[in-house]
């Protein structure tokens, strides 16, 4: 009797009551969902909003309340259970709200105004910048990763494309990481949001907020007047934050995520990375706590800051023990290059539109790709002044490219 909570385990690990009889239970233990009051409710029970990931839900609530990241569970809910924080207190998880894309309020969403270049004939120019965690628990692994695994990565990327990169951290550390380009100023500004508090780097582990500084890394106190020749000059920007800890002020197991300072730093390096165009790609190490990051979980802070700024996460937690040094870069060089591939700040128009088959001629060849499309043809890349119909106004610009594309 799955009702009776002295009685099987169905009840309690659905948090009963709503387990009615046997076969319902067996149904709810099978499925992860609860049974609806005293009778199988089929409609009911098949909503995923009625599992055990919302508890408190009773059938035939939440339908109306908001439910900002359409997981069937409404968002006080979510709040209540702790699931998801709610830091500025206005009843919508903070994970629905990181990375505004308005950050300056200017009423345009921020990748539509951020910087953006098109390459010239030569190699894209890549910017590589990572920002290393400097503290005691680091110990020398950082060291060795820059050693063996940053470096061969660049080196292997140095053939296709003009990459520039350094090592960045708060301030030396003890092991001094062995390529440690420059160090972050405690007290440096860091780049806000118009709804952000103003904020600057109070900690030497302030990961968080040292990657939303590198999103401007030309400033007069970061990157624009150092000895490397760091000059300002359009590339795509990665940053590559490496740590075991929360993004602010450190900290580790359930002082890794605390509410206020780490989601808050979380929220603004994805709002200036949005802002710049720029990229991260997270590199957490061993001992990182499951809320900073854990595979497949969308809310853990790395895979947040990753999937909102066209990054990705690069898992070195079993680095060295399991993942050797090898695979470690290349899965880091995997990473970037996919990042490049995707890069918002990689906008090229199409200097010869008239050109379908690419291959740098306008003639017969694409000739027959024009008549076949003549007539309706909404979106068709025949139509040049996209009024939905291919005819003789397009056939003006198609001729007009007629010969060799530049």
């Amino acid at each position: 009797d799955c009702g009776d909570p002295a009685n099987g385990s169905c009840y309690e690990a659905h948090g009963g009551p709503g387990c009615c009889d046997s076969e319902c239970c067996e149904i709810v233990c099978a499925m992860d969902i609860y049974c609806c009051d005293v009778e199988w409710d089929t409609q009911c029970a098949t909503r995923a909003n009625y599992n055990c990931a919302c508890p408190g839900l009773s059938c035939g609530d939440g339908e109306d309340l908001p439910d900002c990241d359409a997981d069937g569970c409404p968002d006080q809910y979510e709040i209540a259970a702790g699931s998801s924080f709610d830091c500025n207190v206005n009843g919508i998880p903070d994970e629905c709200e990181l990375g505004d894309p308005d950050c300056n309020a200017n009423g345009q969403d921020d990748r539509d105004e951020g910087l953006t270049f098109c390459p010239d004939d030569g190699p894209i120019p890549v910017d590589l910048i990572v920002v290393a965690d400097p503290s005691s628990s680091s110990g020398g692994k950082f060291g060795n990763i820059c050693e063996h695994v940053f470096r061969p990565a660049v080196a292997r990327l140095q053939a296709d494309f003009d990459v520039r990169a350094a090592w960045t951290s708060i301030m030396e550390a003890s092991p001094n990481p062995p390529c440690l380009n420059f160090i972050i100023p405690e007290g440096t500004p860091v780049p806000v949001c118009h709804w952000v508090p103003d904020r600057e780097i109070d900690d030497q582990e302030d990961w968080g907020d040292a990657a939303a500084a590198m999103t401007s890394p030309y400033g007069p106190m970061l990157l624009g007047s150092d000895p490397l020749n760091w000059a300002e000059r359009d590339a795509v920007l990665i940053i590559i934050p490496a740590s075991d800890e929360g993004p602010q002020d450190g900290g580790v197991g359930t002082e890794a995520c605390t509410c206020q300072e780490d989601v808050n730093s979380a929220l603004n390096l994805i709002s200036q990375a949005r802002l710049q165009n720029a990229q991260i790609i997270p590199m957490p190490t061993k001992n990182t706590p499951d809320c900073v990051y854990a595979p497949g979980a969308t809310e853990s802070l790395m895979n947040m800051i990753a999937s909102r700024t066209a990054g990705s996460v690069v898992d070195a937690r079993s680095w060295p023990d399991v993942l050797d040094n090898e695979q470690l870069s290349a899965d880091l060089e995997v990473a970037i290059r996919a990042s490049i591939e995707i890069s918002p700040r990689l906008v090229c128009t199409n200097p010869c539109p008239a050109d379908f088959n690419d291959d740098g001629h306008v003639d017969g060849g694409d000739l027959g790709p024009m008549l076949n499309s003549w007539g309706s043809c909404p979106d068709c890349p025949a139509d040049f002044n996209g009024d939905g119909v291919v005819d003789g106004a397009d056939l003006g610009p198609f001729l007009n490219d007629w010969g060799d594309c530049p």
